[in-house]
């Protein structure tokens, strides 16, 4: 939660006051049902900064969420990839 509030979607509001960390709750935490979800008036902001393994396992299965419905072109990736060739 830190690192939104200094180098992530939070900074600019923190910076101004605007926001405050009490403000901010973990997604994991409104899943667990440890803490409560916004209000549904309230905007709500998705900062996904976080660990490498956390942005690969999400773009993993956004990837495979995309194949299953269709979705997408796959593109070679460098000279060494065979599929460049073909």
């Amino acid at each position: 939660m830190q690192q939104s509030l200094t180098i992530g979607e939070f900074e600019v509001a923190a910076r101004a006051g605007l926001i405050e960390a009490t403000n901010i709750r973990t997604l994991g935490a409104v899943i667990l049902g440890s803490t409560a979800g916004p209000p549904t008036n309230a905007i709500t902001i998705f900062d996904s900064s976080g660990t490498a393994v956390q942005d690969l396992a999400i773009a993993a299965l956004a990837v495979e969420r995309g194949k299953q419905l269709g979705l997408g072109r796959e593109i070679p990736f460098g000279a060494g990839d065979q599929r460049a060739a073909g």
